[in-house]
């Protein structure tokens, strides 16, 4: 019987917790000399790692075919190097499904201007709740600069003292000028490419400059590629869980069936 070799196992463990882990991590770039932060090139190409090596050797021979003893060896190391990874990525369900719950709440919550709903794409569809157009044009017209944000916010964590646009300030600042709940996680969302949790200055001027040119329309096709992202990494998620799974399933197999 042809199975996975323990290498493929590690591998994919690693790659579903780090798309768990970044689900909804801001894209850390450099945001210029003024936070001291300078970007580093070099033109010396590193050796490539042994681990590297030896991962790239082993791929020539996924599905070489074990013998019994073999593959019940391969099966404990298998589930041995899975486990753990296994475990925080089921963990990350039951959260993913109450972040999308808790966002599907703010459609009954705060005031709200009322009138025709947005229209949404049909991936921002499956999380959000479409928001009145009013309450997203509200929210567009009170948007503050970046820099305004900042100044106004009151958040203490390391990317708001970096110079980001996080979150916690985004939604004080406008929810202090009345802003319905929904639209304004809404356009942070949008704003930050569905990570969720900051978003560049430079990208959150140049973003809500072009709303407030093109209103609702880009709003929306902004909300709609944010979702994607998320939507696309809690898909792979659950691939690589499946995947994991299934390698350590047929390893079992091949050992003791």
């Amino acid at each position: 019987m042809r199975t996975p070799s323990s290498a493929i196992v590690l591998a994919m463990v690693w790659l579903f917790i780090m798309a768990s882990a970044m689900a909804f991590a801001p894209a850390l770039t450099t945001l210029g000399n003024r936070h001291g932060m300078v970007p580093t090139t070099s033109t010396r190409l590193e050796a490539v790692s042994p681990d590297l090596a030896d991962a790239a050797m082993t791929v020539a021979g996924i599905f070489k075919p074990l013998e019994k003893e073999m593959a019940q060896g391969q099966f404990f190391i298998n589930l041995g190097f899975s486990v753990g990874g296994l475990g925080i990525g089921f963990i990350q369900l039951p959260r993913l499904y109450g972040i999308i719950q808790t966002i599907r709440a703010l459609a009954s919550e705060g005031p709200t201007e009322g009138g025709e709903k947005l229209k949404l794409g049909p991936i921002a569809s499956l999380i959000f709740p479409a928001p009145s157009e009013k309450d997203v044009l509200k929210v567009i017209s009170k948007i503050p600069s970046s820099d305004r944000v900042i100044q106004l916010g009151s958040s203490q964590n390391f990317l708001a003292a970096k110079g980001y646009v996080v979150s916690q300030d985004f939604t004080e600042v406008l929810t202090k000028q009345g802003c319905n709940p929904l639209a304004v996680f809404a356009a942070f969302d949008a704003l930050s490419s569905g990570k969720g949790a900051a978003v560049e200055p430079d990208v959150f001027d140049a973003n809500v400059a072009r709303w407030k040119v093109d209103g609702t329309d880009a709003f929306a096709t902004d909300l709609q590629k944010s979702s994607l992202i998320r939507m696309g990494s809690y898909a792979t998620l659950l691939l690589l869980l499946f995947i994991v799974t299934d390698l350590i399933v047929e390893t079992g197999i091949a050992a003791y069936a």
